[in-house]
């Protein structure tokens, strides 16, 4: 395999010193000696560096940099030439950078002066060149250990998946967000067998979506499979391949068919009876309140946690969302005082709750309301069975209730999108807002409009 690689030449045994060698190996060796001299029990062979632990490593590492600079700027070179990367084109470019290099000692001494401003340039675009080429190396080790089978491997959809959760895993992705991404890498590996990232096209995901529309899929997990694909396939762009073409994503939409399921959400009176719902768990009040926060303020699941002093002088609650970046300010209503007050009361210390498990629970407790039992029956696509209220809970129907109850309310749209954090309106539209009930409020002002009241 290409690439840099140390080792020491000279006789004895391993405590003996010997001279540290850096070979470029490439369907054949090209080496020089370094000044540096080490035992073998105090050289890194992976690094080519002499153990920090040992005295004057400093000074033989520098030694061992001032070779390996050049291989690396020898290394650049051919790359930023865009030439092809052989043994005989390195043993080249590195004999050309020799005679540069020497030239330039030899007037260093012919003159007697500091270097120039020119040969400090030089020197730092050397640096440049060497910490590129190292960047690279770690590149290529990095893509060798995750692709094995080469490019091609490299640029499957799966592939793709698995090193953005890789590359992501340690410092964003939850558990259960990872799992996630499991789950959709099996659904495209599924309908689209090994497919590669070339090869796909809008077209596919058009085709893709209505499938999954017609299976009945919910509309926010096709969503959610969609820009878990966005979020792959652009990390796949900035470390992989610059060049490859995503511009078709930005056209992606979901089925207006999908758009047209009902939005869940609580009624005024539905909410009065959870918040005065009878509890004798801690940990079922808890996840209640929970609940009814983000049903009185709109807030997604993850930033329902706030402090004090993201409250304003005016009732108002500021925040940036975790998962937008935006800052957005949204009222502080009598009743979300309340229930804060009610979850700074209870045993438990907020932690972000996983949404699976959060789901599950409120499910549990909304079962014991009488008004999520007896009515409202909802059948969400053609082919799935009818659920009660209770059945549907999740913690998107908080955000979904807040929305809805300030849209019969008769707030301004775009009020609204800029007190949940949305730039536009369009979001609201789409995902929250139930057309069929502000219908029905519009309604009643057409039967107002043509009643008889004079009772005759």
């Amino acid at each position: 395999m290409a690439g840099l690689y140390y080792y020491l030449r000279g006789a004895g045994d391993d405590s003996a010193k010997k001279t540290v060698v850096i070979r470029f190996r490439h369907n054949g060796n090209f080496e020089r000696v370094t000044e540096a001299k080490v035992a073998l029990k105090d050289f890194d062979a992976g690094t080519g560096m002499v153990k920090l632990r040992v005295p004057g490593a400093a000074e033989e590492n520098k030694k061992i940099d001032f070779l390996r600079s050049r291989f690396l700027h020898v290394l650049g070179w051919i790359e930023n030439d865009k030439l092809e990367l052989d043994l005989a084109t390195f043993k080249a470019k590195y004999a050309a950078l020799e005679v540069i290099m020497a030239m330039r000692e030899k007037d260093s001494h012919k003159n007697k002066i500091q270097l120039s401003k020119a040969a400090v340039l030089d020197d730092l675009y050397l640096e440049k060149a060497r910490l590129e080429g190292e960047l690279q190396l770690v590149n290529q080790k990095i893509l060798s250990k995750l692709y094995p089978g080469g490019e091609q491997e490299a640029r499957r959809l799966t592939n793709v998946f698995k090193v953005y959760k890789e590359a992501t895993r340690k410092k964003k992705l939850s558990k259960a967000t990872e799992q996630n991404y499991q789950v959709t890498s099996n659904l495209f590996e599924r309908e689209l067998p090994g497919l590669h990232v070339d090869e796909l096209t809008l077209v596919m995901l058009e085709t893709l979506r209505d499938k999954l529309v017609e299976s009945g899929l919910e509309n926010s997990t096709i969503l959610e499979h969609f820009i878990r694909l966005k979020a792959a396939l652009n990390h796949f762009k900035k470390k992989v391949d610059k060049k490859l073409d995503l511009d078709y994503l930005a056209e992606l939409e979901l089925a207006e068919a999908v758009n047209n399921k009902p939005i869940i959400f609580l009624r005024k009176n539905e909410l009065e009876d959870l918040f005065l719902l009878d509890l004798a768990k801690p940990r079922e009040r808890y996840i209640r309140d929970l609940f009814l926060l983000s049903c009185y303020t709109g807030l997604r699941h993850v930033d329902l946690l706030f402090e004090e002093d993201s409250i304003t002088p005016e009732d108002y609650i500021e925040l940036f969302a975790q998962k937008t970046g935006m800052r957005f300010s949204v009222p502080y209503l009598r009743r979300a005082k309340e229930i804060m007050m009610r979850l700074k009361e209870n045993t438990y210390v907020y932690e972000p709750q996983l949404v699976g498990n959060f789901n599950t629970e409120v499910k549990l407790i909304c079962q014991n309301l009488d008004c999520m039992l007896v009515k409202r029956r909802t059948r969400l696509t053609p082919k799935s069975p009818k659920k009660h209220l209770w059945q549907m809970m999740t913690s998107k129907v908080g955000r979904k209730t807040f929305i809805n109850l300030c849209m019969l309310a008769g707030i301004a749209e775009e009020t609204v999108a800029k007190w949940v954090g949305h730039k536009k309106t369009n979001m609201i539209e789409q995902h929250y807002k139930d057309h069929k009930s502000m219908s029905d409020q519009e309604r009643e002002k057409f039967n107002e409009a043509f009643e008889d009241k004079s009772g005759g």
